[in-house]
């Protein structure tokens, strides 16, 4: 947890983990977009395959509500992507190297969750590409990973300090495409040729406009 203070009345809490928004207080990341961060992971999965291959790994001991809003954005993603590829899921207890492999998978990303890192670094140690979520996984170096999909609170601190010093009550700032506080980070020109991120920045700055929808509902995972 992080603050920025401005002035003694005034605060800015990062990712507040239970802290509520209100009068001079307000929280970035108390909401997220998990179907935007699952989407926009998928897509870039899809364009990181060259086999049209993709691996998810489930049962990361994330909150369940948010494991299946991952699951299904990411899905939506992918084939929005990339049609024609095929998904290979596994428990994070069965994902393996050899699983992926013998399936035909080159890329894999994992559900958020407290298992997740440790599998992502089995993984890429196994040569599969990895994309991430939330955080870049620890023990994999940048060279193993195609890119992945994170935060950036900065992108709306000066906003929320404005509000404040405007006399607007404090509020939680969802970590969001509109925002520019959610978005894809790190993307590997070896893994993701110049012309494919192309098509992924444009998918991010259709979902910040409205153009393009996650199809899935962002507090259920039901699509719609």
């Amino acid at each position: 947890m992080e603050s920025i203070l401005t002035r003694s009345e005034l605060v800015v809490i990062v990712d507040p983990m239970g802290i509520a928004a209100g009068g001079s207080v307000n929280t970035i990341g108390g909401i997220i977009r998990r179907d935007q961060a699952g989407f926009l992971a998928g897509a870039l999965a899809g364009l990181a395959s060259e086999s049209g291959w993709v691996g998810r790994i489930d049962g990361t001991g994330g909150e369940a509500e948010a494991q299946t809003i991952y699951q299904a954005s990411f899905m939506h993603g992918l084939r929005y992507a990339c049609p024609g590829c095929r998904l290979v899921t596994a428990a994070a207890s069965e994902a393996t190297v050899d699983l992926f492999r013998g399936n035909g998978v080159d890329v894999v990303w994992a559900v958020p969750g407290p298992e997740a890192d440790a599998v992502l670094a089995a993984l890429a140690q196994g040569g599969l590409w990895v994309v991430w979520a939330e955080h870049a996984p620890a023990g994999v170096r940048p060279e193993q990973i195609a890119g992945g999909v994170g935060f950036a609170p900065e992108a709306v601190v000066a906003e929320a300090l404005d509000a404040s010093l405007a006399g607007e009550a404090g509020r939680d700032w969802a970590y969001d495409v509109a925002s520019g506080s959610l978005g894809f980070a790190g993307l590997n020109g070896d893994a993701v040729s110049p012309g494919r991120q192309r098509l992924l920045l444009e998918a991010e700055e259709a979902l910040r406009t409205g153009a393009l929808d996650t199809g899935i509902d962002p507090q259920t995972g039901q699509e719609r």
